[in-house]
């Protein structure tokens, strides 16, 4: 069995703010599109999986020079901007209809984002700037309480 070990480091935000703005950030906004949009598919564990594995290190990120973590702010303009405004979010619920095929009906979106997106993203935010560490259990609570 492999032991990963986490190790605090202090990195720059040029270096962070990469990392951030990486393809990562988009592959979460889809996943969380899939999910509101098909919320019965056989891959919904699979897609919550991905969703924490691919915001779960937002906790550990530290700031150089006086070692702080990212504020909401900073992952709201530079890793939840796929999905951070009703708009955006409406453009990824479109963009997975019609790799699904599936019939177009927008109608619903805004409250979709409103009703459900934006409290989830506030509560994950909220989340992953405590000091308690972000676990999957923990965005499985989140994606049953606020999404499904």
């Amino acid at each position: 069995m492999t032991t990963f070990i986490r190790i605090a480091r202090a990195f720059p935000w040029d270096t962070v703010k990469h990392q951030l703005t990486d393809e990562r950030s988009h592959q979460f906004g889809l996943h969380l599109a899939k999910i509101i949009q098909f919320p019965k598919n056989r891959e919904l564990n699979h897609w919550i999986k991905e969703l924490y594995n691919l915001c779960y290190w937002l906790q550990d990120i530290k700031l150089k020079p006086k070692s702080k973590h990212l504020t909401k702010m900073q992952m709201d303009d530079y890793f939840f901007g796929w999905c951070n405004d009703a708009g955006s979010f409406s453009a990824l619920l479109k963009r997975i209809r019609s790799n699904f095929k599936f019939k177009e009906d927008d109608s619903k979106d805004l409250e979709l984002f409103n009703n459900k997106v934006d409290p989830f993203l506030s509560e994950l935010k909220n989340k992953l700037t405590s000091k308690i560490e972000f676990t999957l259990e923990d965005m499985k609570n989140l994606v049953n309480q606020y999404l499904l």
